[in-house]
């Protein structure tokens, strides 16, 4: 068994059956993203000192709302379809908050990028207010598959960043049907709640 036979679950039983450590399970993770069957590649980016916990309220809120956009009675009665695809959470060091990256999955309802592009912006726009915490950009990029530029390198740079490999693996989740679980993050995490920054001596580049 490989990661990609996971395809969008959480990976970390497998590494830790396996002993991987390191660069082994950098190129795993790199591997696994590689398995998925990418469309779009989209980054959000918080405002100036948005707590962790308030970045991923708002980034789940916003993915709720795409997919009742997207999939419609599909999402909201059903929840048979919705965006999948995985989830990298970084530090944006000089904004003092975090910024986020999704691989999201081909899917037959979802729409041509201009027509994402302005669903993002159309419930960006609703929900705009002019307090600290909020979603401050986003940038969606067609995805394509190359070895010498690869997206998945960069989205694992992490693992280069961080001296504990659980801190890493704590930064990859994946999309579910109501929220994006992260591995690991619980109410003792320091990305589980409070709105106080806590500001790791490594940090992901933004």
């Amino acid at each position: 068994m490989s990661l990609p036979d996971l395809k969008v679950r959480n990976p970390i039983e497998l590494i830790q059956q396996e002993h991987l450590t390191g660069h082994h399970e950098r190129d795993e993770y790199i591997k696994w993203f590689q398995s998925l069957d990418t469309k779009y590649h989209l980054t959000l980016t918080m405002a100036h000192g948005t707590s962790e916990r308030n970045a991923i309220a708002l980034m789940n809120d916003l993915i709720k709302k795409l997919n009742s956009k997207i999939f419609k009675k599909r999402y909201t009665f059903h929840q048979s379809a919705y965006l999948q695809g995985v989830t990298v959470m970084e530090d944006t060091s000089k904004m003092e908050s975090v910024h986020f990256h999704f691989l999201i999955q081909k899917s037959p309802y979802i729409p041509c990028k201009e027509k994402l592009e302005a669903l993002i912006e159309s419930i960006l726009s609703a929900g705009k207010n002019h307090g600290r915490d909020r979603i401050n950009e986003f940038k969606v990029d067609s995805y394509y598959l190359s070895v010498n530029t690869s997206i998945e390198k960069y989205l694992t740079k992490i693992f280069e960043w961080y001296g504990n490999a659980q801190a890493a693996r704590d930064r990859f989740g994946y999309l579910g049907p109501n929220k994006v679980e992260f591995g690991g993050i619980d109410s003792l995490s320091k990305y589980g709640g409070g709105s106080s920054r806590y500001i790791p001596r490594y940090t992901a580049a933004a």
